[in-house]
């Protein structure tokens, strides 16, 4: 079951729902079945423990699903694909694809569907995995500075660096991330009360890799 998962269904702690039991769970995997140990707030028993069989193959009717959800924290870098700017001080919308980067802390949920696909002779068990998460980011970045987005008030053409802020939605799959970001902007120079944007919210796509 392992190593037909798409991100690594392993032993620990998950929020189960199933015929046999719905709630939170320590489940160990194995080869042919997954074992759920219930937990409450009051003890933990392990002699409650629930087997529940799902081997790779079902003859007969067609078997029962289950889900499982594990939840953690989301440590990640990842970078700012675009970035889509509303209108200001007369200037159009802007679309934006300077450099970003910046480190992401979130909440994540990891969730495995186990269900069995109809065969012509029986069921096959698969896993079906995404994961999602929010959370924060802090990151450095460029941004075009030109007379255009001072409102003339520079001469000079040079790529700012700028502090970047927001939160984020992802949706994981194995280690990569992919999501959408509201953010923040400050440029960090001289010519920082000039610049149109300075703290304006922007949208964008975001791009990142799973640390932990």
């Amino acid at each position: 079951m392992q190593e037909t998962s798409k991100y690594q269904f392993n032993e620990g702690v998950y929020n189960v729902r199933s015929v046999n039991h719905t709630g939170r769970a320590y489940v160990t995997v194995h080869e042919d079945s997954v074992k759920v140990y219930p937990m409450n707030a009051v003890r933990f028993d392990s002699t409650k423990m629930i087997r529940l069989a799902l081997p790779e193959h079902i003859s007969g009717s067609r078997p029962l699903k289950a889900r499982f959800v594990a939840r953690s924290f989301d440590v990640d870098v990842l970078t700012i694909l675009f970035k889509y700017r509303p209108a200001a001080k007369g200037l159009p919308n802007q679309f934006s694809t300077q450099f970003n980067g910046a480190g992401y802390l979130g909440y994540r949920s990891d969730v495995f569907n186990v269900a069995y696909k109809e065969k012509p002779l029986y069921f096959k068990r698969r896993i079906q995995h995404y994961g999602y998460s929010v959370g924060g980011f802090l990151g450095i970045g460029a941004t075009a500075m030109n007379p255009w987005v001072t409102q003339e008030q520079i001469t000079e053409e040079y790529d700012g660096l700028v502090l970047t802020k927001g939160v984020a939605l992802h949706l994981g799959v194995n280690s990569l991330n992919f999501g959408v970001a509201l953010g923040w902007d400050h440029l960090m120079d001289r010519n920082r009360k000039l610049w149109i944007y300075q703290g304006k919210p922007w949208t964008g796509v975001t791009f990142g890799l799973n640390l932990n």
